[in-house]
């Protein structure tokens, strides 16, 4: 990153809870390019705790719907290209997803077992023909919530 870029600034926008990412988005938007540097390595810890795990996927939840309010900006930057775009509305709506499949699979699962008692043979039929697509749209959907 070029000095220049962060010349009179703080180091990253204030009251930033993923300081890293506010930090890029800035950056980009301003229209400095970005690249990932193969060779740098990160040390971390792992957490060993399920609490301090929880409260690390908490704050990493919130941070991401904290960055929503750059979806405007984001969507209307030169800056971006359309996958780029993606990537990013992608990024800030996994915390969304992934409470949307909890809310929703018991609903799901509650219907396709109504349907499988009242319909059985239409249920049947409807698996067999549309139950590998829905399989990848499940997969798809839940990946934020292993990612």
């Amino acid at each position: 990153m070029p000095w220049s870029a962060g010349d009179g600034q703080r180091p990253w926008p204030e009251r930033a809870l993923l300081e890293d990412c506010e930090s890029g988005l800035e950056l980009r938007l301003a229209g400095y390019r970005l690249t990932h540097v193969q060779e740098a390595g990160v040390a971390q810890e792992g957490l060993v705790s399920g609490r301090r795990f929880l409260a690390q996927r908490t704050r990493w939840a919130q941070g991401n719907m904290r960055c929503l309010r750059y979806t405007r900006r984001v969507l209307g930057s030169k800056h971006y290209s359309l996958a780029g775009k993606a990537e990013v509305m992608y990024t800030f709506l996994q915390p969304v997803v992934a409470v949307l499949l909890v809310l929703l699979l018991p609903v799901s699962l509650g219907i396709s077992l109504a349907t499988r008692i009242f319909f059985s043979a239409d249920a049947a039929a409807f698996e067999a023909t549309y139950g590998p697509l829905m399989l990848l749209a499940f997969v798809l959907a839940a990946l934020p919530l292993v990612g």
